[in-house]
């Protein structure tokens, strides 16, 4: 250990010459906006969310707050109704480069390559998300540093710009690394759910083929546009500042941003996901099977931990059936609102690597590894768990919520998901976990065994396709 950390110093001296801190202008923060008048709260709402409160101010901006120990930190996340889906002239596939967009925007009283570096130096984090109904900037800062993330939102709100040298960066490099990841996972999730949506168009996964000189302008003028109706969205905070004292600050600063007075109607997206079974097998570097599973199923306490049940029970069959392949498997669960309330569970196996291996044991077939997948499934569909398993499973679950009670970015989620989605599936959790019965879990696989599913096999190139593709 010790002769590794010399010849980390050593080598570092010699390249740490080279190195130049970025210049980092706080004055750059003086040509941030700040309201000019204090923007009142016009009444007091309780959340339904245990702890949360929401206080609309006097232009029809919105803020909820939780207070909860946090060390000092506030996280927070900025909301606005309306995705990509109410881009106009958005094309196929381009949303799913909207949060990078996003991410190289910057203030226009602020040259943009200056803002991101000025929040950073703070200790302010600032994560871009544009989803299909919803935009965000979310992040933590020191509680000290709450009037420059302030400022910086409200300056957000008023304007925005885009450096050319740094869009003009990102199309490059990013086209360069779309090519070079090609059949790796984030491609491979492209073309799953391009397959079971039927359509690209409005996917959040991306391919190369949809990026667009052109975009950046257009997601420039769609980011203006959103974030000039602030009104329409909801700023959320978790920290330990108390209540009537961050009340009294915001009022400083709500007045600032760009209202327009009415709601926003969500714009209609017109897709549907598609039913049946389909089995794609494709040459690649890295063998494996991922099998992407759908099903129409309401958002509702009951069927929201009902399915996280059931990605318990699907994780222990799986490991029971893989137990002798020498693989690594892993399961993504998604349960989408907008704009239909579908329940997706992503399950994804590949080989350990030969060096890894014990004597004597081989790598299993990607072919055997899918009907392995397949017969986990079907085998959940077919019957209802034991009652001594369901116990172990909603065990695991309750251990699972219980652990995220206390962190803040779990309460963030959970109040964007309210006020964003319309959907409070967190209160009462442990009632709903233990209402959970066998039959609501073999409902949740029968749904997906007789919904829409996607299997893309990758083999080995050179080994054949067509002899080993199971009957269906």
């Amino acid at each position: 250990g010790k002769s590794l950390l010399r010849s980390f110093r050593k080598g570092w001296s010699y390249g740490g010459a080279d190195i130049i801190p970025y210049p980092v202008n706080y004055s750059d923060s003086l040509s941030l906006n700040v309201p000019d008048t204090r923007c009142p709260v016009r009444r007091t709402r309780n959340t339904g969310i245990d702890g949360a409160r929401m206080w609309i101010f006097s232009n029809g901006t919105k803020v909820v707050y939780r207070k909860m120990p946090t060390d000092g930190m506030l996280y927070y996340s900025f909301v606005l109704r309306g995705g990509y889906s109410s881009m106009k002239g958005m094309k196929d596939g381009e949303g799913a480069f909207l949060s990078d967009m996003l991410g190289l925007c910057g203030p226009q009283t602020m040259a943009p390559g200056n803002f991101r570096p000025l929040l950073a130096a703070c200790g302010i984090s600032m994560t871009p998300s544009v989803s299909l109904s919803n935009i965000s900037l979310s992040g933590s800062l020191p509680r000290d540093r709450a009037s420059l993330l302030m400022k910086s939102l409200v300056s957000l709100s008023s304007g925005m710009t885009l450096d050319r040298r740094t869009v003009a960066d990102y199309l490059a490099e990013e086209r360069m690394r779309l090519s070079t990841v090609k059949g790796e996972y984030s491609g491979r999730l492209f073309v799953l759910d391009s397959v079971i949506c039927g359509t690209d168009r409005y996917s959040p996964y991306k391919s190369v083929s949809n990026l667009h000189d052109d975009l950046p302008a257009r997601a420039l003028s769609f980011f203006r546009t959103e974030f000039s109706q602030a009104d329409d969205g909801v700023l959320i905070f978790v920290g330990d500042i108390p209540e009537h004292e961050f009340r009294k600050f915001l009022q400083s600063y709500m007045g600032g941003f760009k209202t327009v007075g009415r709601r926003v109607l969500k714009s209609a997206v017109s897709f549907h996901t598609g039913s049946g079974e389909s089995t794609y097998f494709v040459e690649g570097s890295i063998p494996g099977v991922d099998v992407l599973m759908s099903a129409a199923l309401p958002m509702n306490p009951s069927n929201f931990m009902a399915s996280r049940v059931a990605v318990a029970a699907l994780e222990d069959a799986m490991s029971s059936c893989l137990r002798d392949d020498a693989v690594t498997f892993s399961i993504k669960n998604r349960f989408a609102v907008y704009p239909h309330e579908r329940l997706g569970i992503l399950v994804s196996v590949r080989p350990a690597q030969s060096s890894s291996l014990p004597y004597g044991v081989e790598k299993a077939s990607p072919v055997k590894l899918l009907m392995d997948i397949r017969s986990a499934v079907s085998d959940l569909a077919e019957a209802p768990l034991p009652e001594e398993r369901m116990a172990f499973y909603r065990t695991v679950v309750r251990n699972r919520w219980d652990s995220l009670q206390t962190d803040p970015e779990y309460w963030i989620r959970v109040m964007s998901g309210r006020f964003a989605g319309g959907k409070n599936v967190s209160s009462g959790y442990g009632e709903s976990i233990q209402e959970v019965t066998a039959s609501d879990v073999n409902k949740v696989f029968r749904l997906l065994d007789e919904g829409g599913s996607v299997e893309y096999v990758t083999k080995i190139k050179g080994y054949g396709v067509r002899d080993d593709n199971p009957d269906r």
